[in-house]
């Protein structure tokens, strides 16, 4: 009588060494596929952050003239004294003084009281995110010697300067007069740095008639690089931000535009 041979149920040395293989082969082909559709999911909840920070802005617009809190840091009284690339301030606190600049009447207005919508999901450091130790909420009214500034996650239109006073940039722009194809509110873009930490291959835009757009980096590449990486932020780059001496105006922020 002849027997039969048992089903081998045991795997091989080998056998398991290639599944192994395998399902690491699998795990690196999909992982950056999962990050992939993170930052996809992230950058959609950056464009709705921005177009409620926008729905703010109207509403400021429309109790008080039209006029809407955009600009830069300014910190004398010449053209050469302000800051473009400063233009995400709610609170300026340095240098032994402290004021409301840029969007600081959205604030002040009681139109922002919880900000942790107004910040990209996708930011990295800790001075451009909610409530760290690099950037307090709720801002803070009292003079300091040291950099405790509260921005919120995103620039405005770099336009007119905000003193060390407090004063109000003078003419401070309307909404209405802004053309629909301008962009009012945009990731931070002061410098390559700023791009890298966040979403690295473009920015969320959002423009005066409340629609947005992401804008690829290729679009706003060349104007961006002509600002070192790092955090350099000085009146020396100012043209580089926006130049509006020339029509159009020429720079980083008008690389954004529709």
């Amino acid at each position: 009588m002849t027997g039969t041979r048992p089903a081998r149920l045991a795997f091989s040395l080998i056998e398991l060494l290639m599944a192994v293989v395998i399902i690491a082969l699998l795990v690196a082909l999909a992982l950056p596929a999962m990050g992939r559709v993170k930052e996809l999911a992230r950058r959609t909840v950056c464009a709705s952050n921005l177009r409620q920070l926008y729905t703010i802005q109207r509403t400021y617009a429309t109790d008080w003239n039209d006029y809407v809190p955009v600009g830069a840091r300014g910190w004398g009284v010449g053209p050469t004294e302000v800051e473009r690339q400063f233009n995400y301030l709610i609170n300026f606190r340095d240098l032994g003084t402290q004021y409301l600049a840029c969007m600081g009447p959205l604030w002040k207005a009681g139109l922002i009281t919880d900000a942790r919508g107004f910040y990209c999901p996708s930011e990295t450091v800790d001075r451009f995110q909610y409530n760290t130790p690099g950037n307090p909420w709720p801002p803070e009214e009292t003079p300091s010697s040291t950099t405790l500034h509260t921005r919120l996650g995103y620039g405005a239109f770099p336009g007119g300067p905000w003193w060390v006073e407090g004063t109000f940039p003078s003419p401070m722009h309307k909404l209405g007069e802004l053309a629909p194809r301008v962009t009012i509110l945009a990731d931070t873009v002061s410098s390559p740095t700023h791009v890298d930490q966040r979403h690295k291959e473009g920015v969320n835009a959002t423009y005066s008639d409340g629609s947005g757009q992401w804008v690829p980096r290729v679009r706003f590449d060349d104007a961006l690089s002509l600002i070192p990486a790092g955090d350099n932020l000085s009146a020396s780059y100012n043209d580089k931000m926006i130049d509006e001496s020339t029509d159009p105006p020429t720079g980083i922020w008008p690389s954004l535009y529709r």
